[in-house]
């Protein structure tokens, strides 16, 4: 099996956490908490950190414009960013604290055992639709973009 610039990047990622979890975890996660940070800078610069980065946690909806939202998948992943989760509400009774509103989904015994991960936000997902009203919960809104560095493509011989 081929190692993918993808595969390399997570393996070098967790080879380095797993020497200090605790301290290193935090600087895994990229937190973007309003659209207006998401600019042609902040694309870039996920590209440039990328293979420091496990995560981008987004508690705002991705750039509305059509043009921009393309862009920012686009960088997301070609930075070999494995992982974006993300809200499309900004507006629920029950959250508080937005910034901190993904921490229990985003940890790192949820990162590093990647399983895990899906388990929990599948999870709040259907914590919120066996509720009354789905749309109060925040697993309502939860999106997420996950790119498995175990999966990789066959490769193919081509035939002339």
């Amino acid at each position: 099996m081929i190692e993918t610039k993808f595969a390399i990047a997570w393996d070098k990622i967790y080879q380095s956490a797993e020497q200090t979890p605790s301290l290193k975890f935090a600087n895994l996660v990229e937190h973007v908490c309003q659209t207006s940070e998401i600019t042609t800078q902040k694309q870039r610069t996920f590209l440039t950190n990328a293979e420091q980065k496990m995560v981008v946690k987004m508690t705002c909806p991705p750039p509305p414009n059509s043009d921009d939202r393309t862009k920012f998948f686009y960088h997301i992943v070609q930075g070999t960013i494995p992982v974006m989760l993300w809200t499309r509400c900004k507006g629920l009774a029950n959250v508080t604290d937005w910034s901190t509103a993904l921490d229990p989904l985003v940890t790192w015994e949820t990162v590093r055992e990647r399983p895990k991960l899906l388990e929990a936000i599948h999870h709040e997902r259907m914590a919120a639709y066996s509720t009354a009203q789905p749309e109060a919960h925040l697993g309502h809104y939860l999106s997420v973009l996950y790119d498995n560095p175990d999966v990789r493509p066959e490769v193919v011989e081509l035939r002339e």
